[in-house]
């Protein structure tokens, strides 16, 4: 495959954090106190964690970017009370940051079960995230392991991460969001709730399933300081569970600056081709319709069609890139070329070749020498066309 480095959009926050590098190595790479999952369970549980994370983390700084954009917006029009259109972003974005750190208890309580041998039917009707944090351990000693012990540790945190999380994902919000009133405004509209979209309901006010209309604002809380509290909170969870308990580590930084990482991975296509004598034959076409006009494969040969545009990041001008096949390379006894033949209609019976309109040359032996980190390109100029077909084997 190739590596790109393509410039992450300015305003698109960076969550690929040293933490969530931690959970993703453990999915990758296992510890000892992880050796109770399969591989790939493993691997899928751990790396869903990390999105998990990810997603907490991508809400929280879209969240913080919006109140930025309401207090400029604020500023911009020199109004000291506003009623503000794009204020409700900021709850989306609120609501997007608690549903994702309490699916992320759910996530770890999961594992958790699944260390134990527990099944996942079982998991869903005897481990939930409720039972969990709350059962006396005298009456669910199973519940008493590391994993527990360390969410119950931030039992506070949790409690109220998932009050404001339920009321934002099943209860809704009140009606008219009103504007942005920064902290410290002293202004009353900052103490309305009809008026300041950042100020949330009293916790206790929210007893018994209350609907908005019935909601009390007197503690003056804000929006802020929930979603940064169930940030912090998440990632000391992380870190407990993923530090203390599953044995992982914070992984060192890299030499090289994020910036420069590739950003985008392009796989290669690995193109069928047709062993000739000691030479192998790629048929390649100009358009769909001669492609699937080629008659030299065998007709029950499963295979795809795929586009090829030409590109200069590989060859340093523009070419149709590619690669074989391991097991087309491995044959010693080819030592001929691979042939490059454009809109052939099949193998001639006489020549066993590919009449082309247009063909490229490439000796094998330079190929195989090259296999492990050159790609195969053809020059754009030498084919004078826009793009090429090609068929591969089907993607496994």
């Amino acid at each position: 495959m190739l590596g790109y480095r393509v410039d992450r959009p300015a305003d698109l926050p960076l969550v690929d954090t040293p933490r969530a590098r931690m959970v993703r190595l453990l999915g990758m790479d296992g510890s000892p106190a992880l050796q109770a999952l399969a591989v790939d369970e493993r691997e899928t549980l751990l790396f869903s964690l990390t999105l998990t994370l990810g997603r907490g983390l991508y809400h929280r700084l879209r969240f913080r970017q919006i109140v930025d954009l309401l207090a400029a917006r604020r500023a911009e029009t020199r109004g000291t009370v506003t009623w503000d259109t794009f204020a409700a972003y900021a709850l989306f974005e609120a609501a997007a940051a608690l549903g994702a750190v309490r699916l992320s208890v759910d996530e770890i309580i999961f594992i958790t079960a699944r260390l134990r041998g527990i099944d996942p039917p079982e998991i869903y009707k005897r481990w939930s995230a409720n039972d969990v944090m709350t059962t006396d351990f005298a009456k669910r000693p199973d519940f008493n392991v590391p994993e527990v012990v360390a969410l119950r540790t931030e039992k506070d945190w949790y409690d109220e991460m998932n009050d404001y999380r339920n009321v934002l994902h099943h209860r809704g919000w009140r009606g008219d969001t009103g504007g942005y009133y920064p902290l410290g405004s002293t202004l009353p509209e900052a103490r309305s709730d009809e008026h300041n979209v950042m100020l949330v309901p009293d916790r206790a006010s929210l007893v018994g399933k209350t609907r908005p209309h019935e909601w009390t604002y007197t503690e003056g809380r804000r929006l802020e300081d929930v979603v940064d509290a169930a940030i912090a909170g998440f990632e000391r969870v992380i870190d407990k569970v993923c530090m203390s308990c599953w044995g992982g580590s914070v992984p060192p930084s890299g030499k090289i600056p994020p910036e420069e990482l590739a950003s985008i991975f392009v796989l290669l296509p690995r193109p069928i081709v047709l062993v000739a004598g000691k030479s192998l034959l790629l048929p390649v076409f100009s358009t769909e319709e001669s492609a699937r006009a080629f008659k030299g494969f065998p007709p029950d040969l499963p295979r795809d069609l795929i586009e090829v545009l030409p590109d200069s990041a590989a060859m340093g001008q523009n070419s149709f890139t590619f690669t074989l096949r391991d097991e087309a390379l491995a044959q010693a006894d080819l030592d001929g070329d691979l042939i490059v033949a454009l809109d052939s209609s099949g193998i001639d019976p006489q020549t066993m070749m590919l009449p082309a309109t247009v063909a490229a040359r490439l000796p094998l032996n330079q190929l195989r020498e090259n296999a492990e980190t050159d790609p195969i390109g053809i020059p754009q100029k030498e084919f004078k066309v826009e793009r090429l077909y090609m068929w591969r084997y089907p993607p496994t």
